[in-house]
């Protein structure tokens, strides 16, 4: 009864003067006490604008967490903890607020409102492919299949970036269940298989691109797997058939003279080498 009695006095101070903050924010407590969270966040709220507005943004700050301790479910509230955590270049929480009020709409099945955050996220921490992962489902499902593959093959060049090979891998097969024709996908899937040490998968998997897809980027990630796998010879064959499309391949052959150099096997170095001159002079 003590703390209804006392409410009902501070709102009648409050209404005096609207702008002695200090008593909002003893009014938001009592309503706390009283387990009237709803009025709780509506003076906490006030009082996070009311500082916001007065460019304290430190003490808005400290009422959007106290919004947010006492009801979880505070979207709002976490959305501008974020974007204040970002005006004052805290970066990190930003982001960690903002993959919250993310998650949240997820749940709440609101996909086109979480994939903006997300993509806010991106802005925020451009290299972090879990971010593009989590766009790419939520796009995913909502049919947009085209911007699906488009977010996860992005997931999957970011996470090779950063040496997650496996998980690059994961990343660019979910594309490919998607739409498995796309070129740009599978080339990065055959780099990728490549670099994990599977050749064999690496150049099946461009082996599945169609013929009128056969483009020179192709032929040269496959003069790429070829080259680390040791297979000097078929990567100069197809070395021979990039030179036939265009004569500035002829430096691949220069790629060639460094491999059987490091390799020992001056003779072959010198033939490679010798195959580059002799374009040289030619263009």
């Amino acid at each position: 009864g003590k703390i209804s009695h006392a409410i009902a006095e501070y709102q009648k101070l409050i209404k005096e003067d609207p702008t002695d903050l200090p008593l909002v924010n003893t009014l938001g407590d009592l309503y706390v006490r009283l387990g009237n969270i709803p009025e709780a966040v509506r003076c906490f709220t006030r009082l996070a604008e009311s500082y916001d507005n007065g460019g304290f943004v430190v003490r808005a700050i400290a009422m959007y967490k106290k919004v947010s301790k006492i009801d979880s479910g505070q979207i709002q509230s976490l959305s501008r903890l974020a974007d204040l955590y970002l005006r004052q270049g805290l970066n990190s929480d930003a982001r960690a607020h903002y993959l919250q009020v993310a998650d949240y709409l997820i749940k709440k099945g609101e996909l086109d409102n979480a994939i903006t955050v997300y993509q806010r996220v991106v802005q925020i921490d451009p290299e972090n492919p879990a971010v593009d992962g989590r766009i790419a489902e939520a796009l995913q499902k909502l049919g947009k299949k085209e911007n699906a593959v488009s977010s996860y093959l992005s997931a999957g060049l970011k996470s090779r970036r950063k040496g997650s090979l496996d998980e690059a891998a994961g990343y660019l097969k979910r594309a490919l269940d998607l739409d498995e024709n796309d070129v740009q996908t599978q080339l990065a899937y055959a780099e990728v298989l490549s670099d994990l040490g599977k050749p064999t998968e690496a150049l099946a998997a461009l082996n599945r691109i169609p013929l009128h897809d056969f483009k020179p980027e192709v032929l040269e990630t496959s003069f790429s797997i070829h080259l680390k796998a040791g297979n000097a010879g078929e990567a100069e064959n197809v070395a021979n058939q990039l030179l036939e499309i265009d004569g500035q391949y002829f430096k691949l052959f220069l790629t060639l003279a460094n491999t059987e150099r490091a390799k020992g096997d001056l003779d072959r170095a010198a033939l490679q080498a010798g195959k580059v001159a002799e374009f040289a002079v030619k263009q």
